[in-house]
């Protein structure tokens, strides 16, 4: 997420990637309490992810014994 100041006042974008090219999605003027539950989900969306890399590594070792 970043956050820019223009013109005294502060506006929050949400920047990913889609392939090789990097997306700036304008997500307006934000309050605390929105800003904390879009981090929260962030954070959550991440340890997912990891989580998920993870499984998939294993179900791939898994697949490799069994055809050995």
């Amino acid at each position: 997420m970043v956050k820019k100041e223009i013109k005294g006042h502060i506006y929050y974008y949400l920047n990913y990637r889609e392939g090789n090219k990097g997306i700036f999605k304008y997500l307006g003027k934000l309050n605390e309490k929105e800003l904390e539950e879009l981090k929260k989900k962030i954070n959550e969306r991440r340890k997912l992810r990891g989580l998920y890399i993870k499984v998939k590594r294993n179900i791939n070792k898994l697949g490799k014994m069994v055809h050995e």
